[in-house]
């Protein structure tokens, strides 16, 4: 990754606040590129369509738990 890129940041979490924190904290802050979503699904749809550099967690998904996910995500994408 080149310093003048940003940093592709891929959000999975069930919770609108969340997002919403994510965002307003990063809002002026052009080093990162961020996706967001709800379920482990579309977050594995997401990384075989596009390079993500960072996955952040939370810790209420709807879809299962925060350790299961991260083992699914490891599994399809171990790079």
């Amino acid at each position: 990754m080149a310093s003048n890129e940003p940093i592709r940041t891929l959000v999975l979490s069930a919770q609108a606040d969340v997002t919403q924190q994510v965002q307003q904290i990063f809002a002026d802050e052009p080093t990162f590129r961020f996706q967001f979503t709800t379920s482990t699904e579309r977050a594995l749809q997401i990384l075989a369509q596009s390079r993500v550099d960072v996955i952040l967690v939370d810790d209420l998904l709807n879809d299962g738990t925060p350790l299961d996910s991260v083992r699914s995500l490891a599994r399809s994408f171990p790079q």
